[in-house]
């Protein structure tokens, strides 16, 4: 949700709306909730690399926010083999 607030998709008013609780909500539905517990700092879920890698050959994304999402994934462009400043 961070973020989602950081790009503006989210008020801090959703937020207050849509954390109580949470964690008995994802038990109830059955989901995991280590996510939600501590020690868990850049755990990712789902496919965010890829859809971010999708959004930049689209050219929907700049290079700067691709990178951006890389190291929110805790990725350093540099230590990567794939060349994310060139694109084929």
């Amino acid at each position: 949700m961070l973020r989602l607030k950081g790009l503006n998709f989210i008020t801090e008013k959703y937020i207050a709306n849509n954390t109580n609780n949470i964690i008995q909500q994802a038990k109830m539905l059955g989901y995991d909730t280590s996510l939600y517990e501590k020690g868990n700092n850049n755990v990712v879920i789902g496919d965010y690399a890829l859809k971010a890698k999708t959004l930049y050959d689209k050219d929907i994304i700049s290079e700067s926010n691709y990178v951006d999402f890389l190291i929110d994934l805790g990725i350093k462009p540099e230590d990567i083999s794939l060349n994310v400043f060139s694109k084929e």
